[in-house]
């Protein structure tokens, strides 16, 4: 595996920030990688790899000292806590538990627990955790049901992701299967359903993205390819508006970030039509699209930087992971020659700077 480096233009220093990615291993790959991507020397570089079956998803503890990394193998499925140093990017012993349901597809830490995503189970498992930070099973699995129109991907409720708000306050849960949204309240540590939005059929809710002043929810329609925005309280949710991010309706929409001044949001679609589209958040919330950016293909998920100036791109299919620079001022990303060479990366996450 190797990086092929480019000169990037930049007008300060920026100090080199440590990532964490998933993959799936069907293709060669080890299992959770670590890389340092320094913008000044030009590179992005992996640090230490740790074994593990399909850890398609990946969340850091709050010290950051553990990984939670979930293991979508089917009736083999589980969930890894990896330790993990966050200044070297070093891993060290990976513990395994399978009290999960099937093909976990997204991990949180979410008030007092470690809450897992199954795709395939339709449902959410939750986990506690022991003095070092290992994972604990805590004996509640919120089981869903319903589906949607779509008998290939909608025949049962599949839980795809569980994004939790800024504030802490609240948990999104997407159930593509069933075209629902359920809004956790997390209080005193616990969570429980408060509110929950209902899509048009085939809406098929992948993933959400909460505005940094958490007045807006934005949820994207992996079959639809649209993205709904919604005003938000701690209780309930109101759409105010639909876009389209998925202009050629290949039903493969992917990921969802909104950049941390909150002026602009990005969404990642697959297939045919392989890039991320750009669009302005309004003052009000409300989106308007500026403009869509070709990447790799397959861009299953992206990372914008703790800096906002640049997004690296999980191309899953191009076996790579792309470096894209970022302009504040218009949102718009521009291609670098930076990148590393990784087997069907999934999910990217940061330490953040230190």
């Amino acid at each position: 595996m190797g990086a092929a480096l480019a000169v990037v233009a930049s007008g300060c220093t920026h100090s080199p920030e440590i990532l964490v990615c998933g993959t799936y291993t069907d293709s060669g790959s080890r299992g959770v990688y670590s890389l340092r991507f320094d913008a000044d020397a030009q590179t992005l570089e992996i640090i230490d790899s740790v074994e593990a079956v399909n850890p398609s998803y990946v969340a850091f503890s709050p010290d950051k000292r553990m990984i939670y990394a979930v293991s979508e193998n089917g009736s083999l499925s589980g969930v890894y806590s990896i330790e993990f140093d966050p200044a070297t990017g070093r891993f060290g012993r990976a513990y395994f538990e399978k009290n999960v349901g099937a093909d976990p597809c997204y991990v949180a830490v979410a008030g007092d627990y470690v809450v897992t995503a199954d795709y395939s189970g339709g449902s959410l498992s939750f986990f506690q955790t022991d003095a070092k930070g290992r994972l604990i099973p805590s004996g509640r699995r919120d089981q869903f049901t319903g589906c949607g129109p779509d008998t290939r991907r909608q025949a049962s409720a599949h839980v795809h992701s569980a994004v939790v708000s800024p504030d802490a306050r609240n948990m999104y849960v997407a159930d593509l299967g069933s075209d629902r949204l359920y809004c956790y309240e997390i209080s005193n540590g616990q969570l429980a359903i408060v509110a929950q939005a209902v899509f048009d059929p085939g809406f098929g809710p992948r993933m959400s993205a909460i505005a940094p002043d958490g007045r807006h929810v934005y949820v994207l329609g992996e079959l639809s390819g649209e993205i709904a925005v919604f005003e938000r309280d701690r209780t309930a949710l109101r759409r105010v508006q639909t876009v389209v991010c998925d202009t050629l309706n290949e039903r493969a929409a992917g990921d969802l970030h909104i950049s941390r001044d909150g002026k602009y949001l990005y969404g990642s679609t697959r297939r045919r039509g392989d890039g991320i589209r750009v669009f302005a958040v309004g003052t009000d919330g409300l989106l308007s699209n500026c403009g869509f950016v070709p990447t790799a293909p397959h861009p299953r998920n992206f990372l914008i930087c703790s800096d906002d100036k640049y997004v690296l791109v999980a191309s899953r299919d191009a076996n790579a992971i792309e470096v894209y620079s970022r302009d504040a001022s218009t949102g718009i990303l521009t291609p670098t020659d930076i990148q590393v060479c990784l087997p069907k990366p999934v999910c990217l996450i940061a330490v953040g700077r230190r």
